[in-house]
């Protein structure tokens, strides 16, 4: 099994115009800038990968999505783990697949107010100020936009969006410089585990948020795309460990992954960008 994988992977790779002559699988992470830090993070599961299926993958350092996005263009990059927004982006630019998701049973978005706050839902954030995390993130500021457009919220017009830092909005909350913070469920828990003295209320819960997922480029061969899927399924738990060594990974605790994903999954993350004005990249 491993001798015919390895066969493939060096058809597979060293063909088609756009695809660059070599004989490894080469592995990008979007979130992580340089080879030090992929190491560091991802070594042990890429290192699993290699083990459980004997196909060569070797890092590609990415400085940011934009980069990741031409990599795979230009073939110079097979596999790439990205967050879901970042997903529907790849998709739309360059043609991918879905090989298999990480599901986080905390990844959702909350709405926080300081405790005694006056506002107590969505509805009541008119003429307010709201802190967002960066443009684009699925779950700080894409998600916070569709659940304020929910709740009968113009967001071009009835409210004030401040784009911050997590530890930043954090603190602008309890100065009263923005009235409400939109965050992700996991970095809030850190927060209220760090900051006790700084009591707040949760006035809004997004329901769970589509996962970070493995893509691959869409001519690679679909035994290579099975076979990833297959070790995932074999040895989920061994590597969750893997991932669970990058101290930057510890969002994955007590994730699953989901080797059934499909591109419909995502459509939500579509809908996000579209209420959040977010579109020329959509099309229809």
């Amino acid at each position: 099994m491993h001798r015919l994988l390895l066969l493939i992977s060096f058809a597979i790779l060293g063909c088609g115009s756009a695809t660059e002559e070599r004989s490894t699988l080469r592995f990008a992470v979007t979130d992580v800038e340089g080879m030090e830090q992929l190491q560091v993070e991802f070594g042990a599961f890429r290192d699993l990968l290699i083990r459980e299926t004997g196909l060569p993958i070797e890092f590609f350092a990415v400085s940011s999505r934009t980069a990741a996005v031409e990599a795979l263009n230009h073939g110079k990059v097979d596999l790439v783990l990205t967050g879901p927004a970042e997903y529907v982006i790849f998709q739309s630019r360059t043609p991918v697949k879905p090989v298999f998701g990480l599901v986080r049973p905390n990844y959702n978005s909350v709405f926080i107010v300081p405790a005694g706050s006056s506002i107590t839902q969505l509805s009541e954030l008119k003429n307010c100020k709201v802190g967002m995390g960066d443009v684009g993130s699925t779950s700080k500021h894409l998600a916070p936009m569709a659940m304020l457009a929910d709740s009968g919220i113009d967001v071009e017009s009835d409210i004030e969006v401040v784009h911050t830092a997590i530890r930043t909005g954090w603190e602008m909350l309890h100065r009263n410089q923005i009235d409400v913070f939109a965050t992700t469920n996991d970095k809030f828990e850190l927060l209220k585990k760090t900051d006790k003295e700084k009591p707040v209320t949760v006035i809004a819960e997004s329901d769970q948020l589509p996962s970070d997922v493995l893509l691959a480029r869409e001519d690679i061969d679909e035994q290579i795309v099975e076979a990833l899927r297959a070790a995932i399924e074999k040895s989920g738990d061994s590597f969750v460990a893997a991932l669970l060594k990058g101290s930057d990974n510890q969002k994955y605790q007590s994730m699953r992954f989901d080797t059934s994903l499909e591109d419909a999954d995502y459509e939500i993350v579509r809908k996000m960008f579209r209420t959040a004005g977010i579109t020329d990249f959509l099309g229809s």
